[in-house]
């Protein structure tokens, strides 16, 4: 996505369901490599693979919030692989949505 050249470094919330896109592992790889997400404290997503999720907490060193739009419940997958300083929930308003708050 063009999406990725963007290099402002004043981004501390990213909204990417605006466009309504399912990002493969390779796109988030590299929006997590991004200087428009150098920055990011709050990230909302749509992401294909768990990999993915794990992949932007660990690389994205400011991230503090992800909200991740996702098709299957696997909160407990989150909880196996993510560091314990993470707090995820599901959102009660969306049954799609999972949150991760990250300490």
């Amino acid at each position: 996505m063009s999406l990725f050249k963007y290099t402002t470094a004043s981004v501390h919330r990213l909204d990417l369901n605006v466009y309504n896109h399912q990002f493969n592992e390779e796109e988030c790889f590299n929006l997590s490599r991004s200087p428009l997400t150098f920055q990011c404290e709050v990230l909302f997503i749509q992401v294909i693979n768990r990999q993915s999720i794990i992949n932007l907490v660990k690389n994205m060193i400011n991230l503090r919030a992800l909200h991740i739009q996702c098709e299957d419940d696997f909160v407990q997958w989150l909880k196996n692989h993510l560091p314990s300083t993470c707090l995820i929930v599901r959102n009660s308003d969306s049954i799609s949505q999972i949150q991760i708050w990250i300490q």
